[in-house]
């Protein structure tokens, strides 16, 4: 009696039992990329769609995604597209031609006590673009240099109105371009020349108590502020 009794209890459990439903078909399908691939995952499934909703296109409330291949070119709305102003090619700088060769062998010919000069080379090959020598001199005291500009036929230049016993530094430039057609393409300076003007020769020279033996001599001394370091005495017979 209880094995039927228990049988028809399990046979009316089982009859009011709701039935097995398939699972709700996934929505939207996407088709394959190509023969022989597999779909892939929709996005969303209608089980899940917002209560209510009755734009199919919406999931979750969400608007509908659409995949794109990695190699499918990308569009972006007007908004969002990217623009750049179209720029110029940079304006060419124009070459400045090499300077000259420096002048060669500058050297002192002559010095005085108020005076120096100078001459200097120009090779035929190097300084062919030549125009003009600039010959300049310094004197430490002075507030500015001293400039004269000669033609490249002429190679010596003397500098006067010089204070005596003093120390001068003089160079030489080269310059290429004609006079009055912009300014000139200068070479690099010589090598510097240093030049001390004679002083000039002590005055009044007198010899007292001279005797047999000796002599006593005296002098006065060349104008003041020149720079001496010693006198040179010459005893002749």
């Amino acid at each position: 009696m209880r094995s039927e009794q228990s049988a028809r209890e399990d046979k009316a459990k089982a009859g009011s039992a709701p039935a097995r439903k398939d699972p709700a078909p996934l929505w939207p399908p996407v088709q394959p990329d190509g023969p022989g691939q597999q779909p892939q995952q929709p996005l969303c499934s209608t089980s899940k769609a917002k209560p209510g909703a009755s734009d199919p296109e919406s999931c979750l409330g969400w608007p509908r995604l659409t995949w794109v291949p990695a190699c499918a070119p990308l569009t972006l709305p007007e908004p969002h597209r990217l623009s750049r102003a179209p720029t110029s090619p940079p304006a060419e700088q124009p070459l400045c031609p090499p300077g000259p060769h420096p002048v060669e062998g500058l050297e002192a010919t002559n010095v005085t006590a108020v005076a120096i000069s100078v001459r200097w080379a120009l090779h035929r090959i190097h300084h062919a673009t030549v125009s003009s020598v600039r010959v300049s001199i310094r004197h430490p005291e002075a507030q500015e240099d001293q400039s004269a500009e000669v033609d490249k036929s002429v190679d010596r230049f003397t500098f006067g109105a010089l204070l005596p016993g003093r120390r001068y530094t003089i160079w030489a430039t080269a310059l290429s371009g004609l006079r009055g057609q912009g300014h000139p393409t200068e070479s690099l300076a010589s090598a510097p020349l240093h030049v001390w003007t004679r002083p000039l020769p002590p005055v009044n020279l007198t010899a007292t108590r001279v005797t047999a033996t000796s002599a006593h001599v005296v002098w006065d001394a060349p104008t003041p502020g020149t720079s001496l370091e010693a006198y040179i005495i010459n005893v002749t017979t």
